[in-house]
């Protein structure tokens, strides 16, 4: 054998011993893979992003980033951000008197609304400084759809439009446009007081609604129904012997000195009597021929330091309410002053500083030196109906219907101070 194919077949040798041998010791280098191919033949794309990236970026600086959830407007303003229905909540100036189509004359100068479906709207007669806060169920229909619902108003359909986020345009059922102004509170000079109840007596007594409650310091007195007999009631609510009296002896609107000031009829008598407990008349005012103002009736109170008669009622010659001042110490009686006060009052009476007049829930705080408003305050926040009012020296005593079942209750109550309707704080912003 040659020397060549010897060295052949040595190669060949060991050729298959390194293929079949595992474990000769001799390190054999894996073989390499191919290395990966790139998919982008242009891996720098001149005309755009490259199209594996994951997160591209618009090559236009002014467009915002496509991935962007919320983008900015280049003038700072979110295109995306318009006022709806939640926008309504808060305070708002009237610019017009709000007017609604069934109470034309309201003086509505402030609305409020709270998210919780209630409203308040605030307003107050420039002549008597009488305010008015009264409470409104509101329930947005749609977007542009309102309806209000109160005690005073009955139900009314609006129709309302945004223009920006500070103001809305209210359109009633008549047509008018009111526009509304976001403000950040209600005035002060707008918002009514509340009061809260110190104790109260229930009786099983139902009241003649003709007649106004009276307290002496040591009872109250009031007409009961059936029939016109006056009842006393101790402030304990032990009732005492009722007073019925003659002919004429009607429906008692005061008291003086343990006697008992009464007309004959609910708001349409010109004469009043002073009749003793025992039925006795011992005076009368005549308002037309005697004082020649004469007026209708309604109630009445008296002044007991100076020992005045203060009676209220719609004036014959204006057709508006008015309070007549008179002087009853000497005869015959005389007229001291008569002003108008076109605040329908129920009842009325005197401390010995102020005079107190009631309608419905407002308990109005008088001046009678100015014949201004002192203080009004809401009573509808207690949750009762109120009817008449009684005061001596700083006592407050307000009867009621107790539970809507026709029988009397009588609160003592005393001022609780301001009050931010709806639970919202009237000293906070309440703007969006």
């Amino acid at each position: 054998m040659t020397r060549s194919r010897k060295v052949t077949q040595l190669i060949s040798s060991t050729a298959l011993t390194l293929l079949f041998c595992g474990a000769c010791g001799v390190n054999v280098p894996d073989p390499q893979p191919e290395p990966f191919p790139n998919p982008d033949p242009d891996p720098i794309n001149t005309n755009g992003p490259d199209p594996v990236d994951p997160n591209p970026v618009d090559p236009d600086p002014v467009t915002p980033d496509p991935i962007d959830p919320d983008p900015i407007d280049t003038n700072g303003v979110d295109p995306v951000e318009e006022p709806g229905p939640a926008d309504l909540v808060g305070v708002w100036r009237l610019v017009e008197e709000l007017a609604f189509a069934n109470h034309v004359e309201y003086d509505a100068r402030y609305i409020q609304f709270a998210e919780d479906g209630l409203a308040m709207t605030f307003g107050r007669d420039e002549v008597t400084s009488v305010k008015e806060c009264n409470d409104i169920e509101y329930r947005i229909i749609g977007d542009t759809g309102l309806t209000f619902e109160s005690y005073e108003y009955g139900r009314e359909f609006l129709v309302y439009r945004f223009d920006g986020f500070d103001k809305v345009i209210v359109t009633n059922q008549r047509g008018v446009d009111y526009t509304l102004i976001r403000e950040d509170v209600v005035p002060i000079e707008y918002l009514c007081q509340t009061m809260e109840e110190l104790s109260r007596i229930d009786t099983e007594l139902e009241r003649n609604g003709f007649g106004d409650l009276e307290f002496d310091g040591e009872a109250f007195w009031f007409n009961t129904s059936p029939g016109v007999d006056i009842a006393m009631v101790s402030t304990v609510g032990v009732v005492g012997q009722s007073i019925t009296g003659p002919t004429g002896f009607q429906f008692m609107i005061a008291m003086q000195g343990g006697d008992i000031w009464t007309h004959d009829s609910n708001g349409s008598d010109e004469v009043i009597k002073r009749y003793t407990q025992a039925g006795v008349e011992v005076d009368s005012v005549d308002s037309r021929n005697e004082l020649g103002f004469e007026i209708n009736m309604q109630t009445a109170a008296v002044d007991p330091v100076t020992g005045e008669l203060f009676l209220f009622g719609k004036a014959s010659e204006t057709g508006r309410q008015s309070i007549v001042r008179v002087d009853t110490s000497l005869q015959p009686n005389r007229l001291i002053e008569a002003v108008e006060f076109d605040i329908y009052l129920n009842s009325l009476s005197h401390d010995g500083q102020y005079l107190w007049g009631l309608d419905d829930f407002r308990l109005i705080k008088i001046d009678p030196t100015t014949y201004e408003a002192v203080e009004t305050f809401n009573l509808r926040p207690i949750g009762f109906d109120s009817v008449r009012v009684a005061t001596l020296d700083e006592r407050i005593f307000v009867m009621m219907d107790s539970h809507g079942l026709g029988t009397v209750s009588i609160a003592e109550m005393k001022p609780s101070g301001a009050i931010a309707p709806l639970g919202l704080d009237h000293e906070s912003s309440s703007a969006r």
